[in-house]
């Protein structure tokens, strides 16, 4: 299995310790009781130009959440190939949820 410190290997910016940080605020978000009749759903967007990093940064949070959490991750310059997006979608999410 993998360690955290392979998968933050190379981090020149430290976003290992941001990545930490969301995802302390994700689990204490999750665990909180819901103040809405209608559920718990809660969106993360990840904002930047171009070529900044995301992909980089998104990959290894998913990699490093995956120690100890389901993940799917969903890349659609990669995984988007269908006419129909839910299909890559549920895929993923199929195989993220795998017992």
């Amino acid at each position: 299995m993998e360690t955290i410190d392979e998968i933050w290997g190379g981090d020149l910016f430290n976003r290992r310790e941001e990545a930490e940080d969301l995802i302390g605020y994700l689990e204490s978000v999750t665990t909180r009781p819901s103040i809405r009749d209608e559920g718990h759903a809660h969106v993360l967007a990840v904002d930047a130009s171009y070529g900044l990093g995301k992909s980089y940064f998104l990959r290894r949070l998913a990699r490093h959440m995956a120690l100890e959490h389901a993940v799917a991750f969903v890349d659609a310059w990669v995984d988007d190939l269908e006419d129909q997006p839910m299909v890559a979608l549920v895929a993923t999410l199929d195989k993220a949820l795998e017992p």
